[in-house]
């Protein structure tokens, strides 16, 4: 709407009938959604420790993956977790993962904060947890096949994996601090032209930065700080860009390209690691500044 009201061009757009009176646009048509009931959902990402209202009823929605061995009614099973306890949900969908045929990813919405009961026995349930589902993601913190989004100052904490993209493209994203997460601080997996800058992800349970089957990505000015395994980490991806990454103190390797090519990594340093520091392998990619302590 902002492009609209800036441009001279005779072009139009659907929007809030409020956008166009901020972006000085003209309202020609109204009421042109196909049902009356229409509506759209925005989500506001904000900083970890911003205020919340408490009026108002809570709605979470979860993501996750998985479903351990494929066989009937294991969604069932899954789900089982929710309606024992009364918890109620409200929306359901599935999505391919793009890992192999039959592989989807479910995107839950339900009645309640996480935080509260009985919402947090479900998620939290040896059976929902352990069996069913190793990967729970809040959608505050989550990016799934979104293009064009702008991120600042995100920062997150104890999550299972707190940054995860998973076909998304052309988003940027600018101080995030990923830190005391049990999984991976980010996580990129079939992503494209994607540009983060000033991370910080710490004290990860797994990898602090894991990027794969990525393309075209950049990420600059990284630092990887104590994660339990990899500090930062590309595998089967090319044509990536990594500038002045710093990985300080992991169990296996600080910095890491593995079965990838073309990708670019400059101003690297990675020190006190316990087995590997910079390793590059399997791939033709570029590394003209590199040092390792």
């Amino acid at each position: 709407m902002r492009l609209l009201g800036e441009s001279t061009e005779p072009w139009a757009a659907l929007g809030a009938a409020s956008a166009a009176e901020i972006y000085g646009c003209v309202v020609i048509a109204d009421g042109v959604e196909d049902a009356p009931d229409n509506v759209t959902r925005f989500i506001w990402i904000a900083p970890a420790g911003t205020a919340t209202s408490p009026a108002g009823e809570w709605r979470t929605t979860l993501v996750f993956s998985e479903l351990g061995e494929d066989y009937p009614g294991a969604l069932v099973d899954a789900l089982h977790e929710f309606s024992s306890r009364g918890v109620n949900l409200t929306r359901i969908e599935s999505r391919p993962r793009r890992t192999q045929i039959g592989r989807y990813m479910f995107f839950v919405d339900v009645e309640g904060a996480a935080s509260d009961e009985p919402l947090a026995g479900a998620i939290t349930a040896e059976v929902l947890w352990r069996k069913y589902v190793p990967w729970i993601y809040w959608l505050t913190v989550v990016l799934v096949r979104i293009v064009g989004t702008q991120i600042t100052d995100v920062l997150t904490d104890k999550l299972e994996v707190s940054l995860y993209l998973s076909t998304a493209t052309n988003n940027t994203a600018t101080g995030v601090n990923s830190s005391n997460n049990s999984g991976h601080g980010i996580y990129f997996n079939n992503s494209s032209n994607n540009v983060f800058s000033d991370v910080i992800v710490a004290n990860n349970g797994n990898y602090g930065f894991r990027l794969e089957n990525g393309s075209d990505n950049k990420l600059s000015d990284v630092t990887a700080v104590n994660n339990a395994q990899n500090g930062v980490y590309v595998v089967t991806s090319s044509n990536n860009a990594l500038f002045n990454i710093t990985a300080i103190g992991h169990n296996t390797v600080g910095i890491g390209i593995a079965l990838s090519s073309n990708n670019t990594l400059s101003g690297a340093t990675a020190s006190n690691t316990n087995t590997y520091g910079i390793v590059i392998s399997s791939g033709s990619n570029v590394w003209p500044i590199i040092s390792i302590i």
